[in-house]
């Protein structure tokens, strides 16, 4: 109710500010100078006729993908970039965004009992060495500050890679008890559970995924086990990775001592702990499978609310679809419960229309030289895997062509994931690689990957 009452207000503020600027407009009119005649400039032209200026999206999704994501997110002044590698600015438009994923994973998490916090952005060179193999795929982007000033620290400090190192020395003072248990805490920072991770996608930003668990390679360093969101890009046929959670066992609470009294023995006791992380990619997966030719699309549940009432004499307004077109004139007195519906209707369009595409670029393969004709076709493909390491960089490597056009290497398949929800089909004994000679444990789903 509240917010339909926020709605209704917002379209009745933008109506009487529409009638106000008019008002001012016409008032003004003879009070300002006539315009001077200024040299129009040369404007290229389309083939359809109309004139196509630098302030639109001057490449299409299919012929430059790369270039047409840069002019998406700049010209919709989502993203400005910075001069430090790596960085950039979130403007406001996309931090609008970002606040509306968070207060919608804040409230799920709430009601689990979890708490925000937040731990300084630095790491001591001693707490980061004590799980260098769980940060060793992290170390060539660890960023270390050595001065303060003109004079050399005694020590060199890190930029977190992670928020592992930086909170749980301070979990090892806060635990002395089995009484102390469980600390459910948030952080929300730049590196900041599956099912609230699947609702922000699926809820907020009307993109199907799929639910499972990362394989033995691609799994976090230093857990036991890690479960993803992996959503598909219609336009390349790549999957891409929304959102992680790792259950960690005790392998951090034994490099922190994190350590209680068992209550039933007197013994000493390691704590089991998990880890999660959402993070701003959230935006960037919505606009690679949301965003056309012509810009920005947005899903209406993260989208600023926008009415703008045209048609005035006519008591209607024209409602422009932005992810379809479609023009529809509504009467002013059905406006609020015919927006209502609109944002409903545009949600549930949009999430249909990828789970579409993606469904229709989803098979179960079994034959790897189907399996490598498929993947260049933009398939991603559920396949028996026994989950051995090196049985899927073998896999990824005879996945590897050479791509004719560009003449350079096209990646080769890795796992997604391996889904929670397995195929139905009966799983055969032979792994999806032909010269493997382990048996297949399940269905895993592999792709070309972000």
């Amino acid at each position: 109710m509240a917010k339909e009452l926020e709605i209704e207000e917002q379209i009745v503020a933008q109506g009487d500010l529409v009638r106000q600027l008019k008002g001012d407009a016409s008032a003004s009119e003879d009070k300002k100078p006539a315009p001077e005649k200024k040299q129009e400039k040369k404007q290229d032209v389309k083939p359809d006729g109309k004139k196509q200026t630098k302030l639109g999206i001057e490449v299409s999704k299919d012929e430059n993908y790369s270039e047409w994501y840069s002019q998406v997110i700049t010209k919709a002044e989502m993203i400005e970039y910075y001069d430090v590698s790596g960085c950039y600015v979130l403007r406001p438009w996309s931090y609008a965004i970002w606040e509306s994923i968070q207060a919608w994973f804040d409230g799920g998490i709430k009601k689990l009992g979890v708490k925000n916090c937040y731990f300084p952005m630095f790491v001591s060179n001693a707490a980061l060495e004590r799980e260098k193999t769980h940060i060793a795929d992290f170390a060539p982007e660890v960023a270390w500050v050595t001065r303060a000033g003109s004079s050399e620290l005694a020590e060199p400090i890190a930029i977190r890679p992670t928020s592992e190192t930086v909170m749980y020395p301070s979990y090892k003072k806060w635990v002395q008890s089995h009484r102390d248990l469980p600390i459910k805490l948030n952080q929300w920072c730049n590196v900041v559970i599956l099912d609230l991770y699947a609702g922000v996608y699926t809820d907020l930003l009307a993109i199907p995924v799929v639910k499972g668990r990362k394989s033995e390679k691609e799994k976090f360093a230093g857990g036991d086990f890690t479960t993803t969101v992996e959503a598909y890009v219609p336009c390349n046929g790549r999957g891409i990775q929304g959102a992680t959670s790792h259950h960690l066992g005790q392998n951090f609470s034994k490099m922190f001592d994190i350590s209680f009294e068992d209550p039933t023995t007197g013994g000493k006791m390691y704590a089991w702990q998990n880890s999660w992380g959402l993070s701003t990619r959230t935006i960037g997966a919505m606009v690679m499978i949301h965003a056309d030719d012509s810009g920005l699309v947005l899903p209406p549940r993260v989208a600023s609310i926008q009415v703008g009432p045209k048609d005035m004499a006519a008591n209607q307004v024209t409602a422009v679809l932005r992810y379809n077109g479609k023009k529809l004139a509504i009467k002013q007195n059905e406006l609020v419960n015919e927006i209502k519906r609109l944002l409903e209707m545009i949600h549930v369009e949009m999430y249909n229309k990828v789970l579409a595409a993606r469904d229709a670029h989803m098979k179960t393969c079994y034959d790897f030289e189907e399996f490598k004709q498929l993947l260049d076709e933009k398939f991603i493909l559920l396949s028996p895997f026994c989950g051995e390491i090196a049985c899927e960089d073998e896999i990824k490597k005879a996945s590897t062509r050479e791509d004719a056009d560009a003449g350079a290497a096209q990646m080769g398949a890795k796992t997604l994931c391996i889904p929670l929800e397995q195929p139905k089909d009966k799983l055969p004994d032979q792994c999806l690689f032909p010269s493997c000679k382990n048996k297949a444990k399940f269905f895993a789903l592999f792709g070309r990957s972000y």
